[in-house]
């Protein structure tokens, strides 16, 4: 037997359940999510078909159950508000679970993308330049240039960054400085 496309054993099959869904995960977030925003996570977690919940979404707006704030986001609106609070115990266990993980990691990738610059140009070698920029309070406090990557490896570099910029750092800090950011009572002698 062949399952629902793009969705896993126990996702959710139809255009009705991804409704609820859409209304949970707007329930439920702490940054603004836009139709992108949603569609990555259902899809990343491939807990609902991207079409059905693309219609679930159309839907919510024409039913007046979501709307679009001044930026463009999604928030709900009192009856999609009751939607969330009443049908999302219907949704199964694992997909809630796999909805609020994904729903953690965009919003991690969101605030990333808010907080930090990866900028991919072509250089004349037909290869990329990379310039990556960590900023906190509008200041940046970290920058690195690289260079002789192609398009697709760029790419991979930024997504993976946009996951996880501390990571970023503190590998950097590590190999420069010989120095482990997690634990910084442990200062080891530069080697000559």
């Amino acid at each position: 037997m062949f399952g629902y496309p793009g969705v896993k054993p126990g996702g959710l099959t139809s255009e009705k359940e991804a409704m609820i869904l859409v209304c949970f995960l707007i329930d439920n977030t702490k940054i603004p999510l836009n139709e992108d925003n949603i569609l990555n996570i259902v899809t990343a977690k491939e807990i609902a078909n991207y079409f059905d919940t693309g219609s679930a979404i159309a839907r919510l707006l024409e039913n007046m159950n979501i709307m679009h704030d001044k930026d463009g986001c999604l928030q709900l609106t009192p009856t999609g508000s009751t939607v969330a609070d009443e049908l999302s115990s219907t949704l199964p266990r694992s997909v809630r679970e796999d909805a609020l993980d994904g729903l953690s990691i965009e919003n991690t990738m969101q605030r990333n993308l808010k907080d930090n610059d990866f900028i991919i140009t072509q250089n004349e070698n037909g290869l990329c330049d990379i310039q990556i920029r960590m900023n906190e309070q509008g200041k940046e406090f970290f920058g690195i240039h690289i260079s002789g990557f192609d398009k697709y490896q760029s790419d991979v570099m930024k997504q993976r960054f946009y996951r996880n910029p501390t990571a970023v750092y503190q590998t950097c800090l590590k190999v420069l400085l010989n120095y482990d950011p997690k634990n910084p009572t442990e200062l080891e002698e530069l080697e000559q």
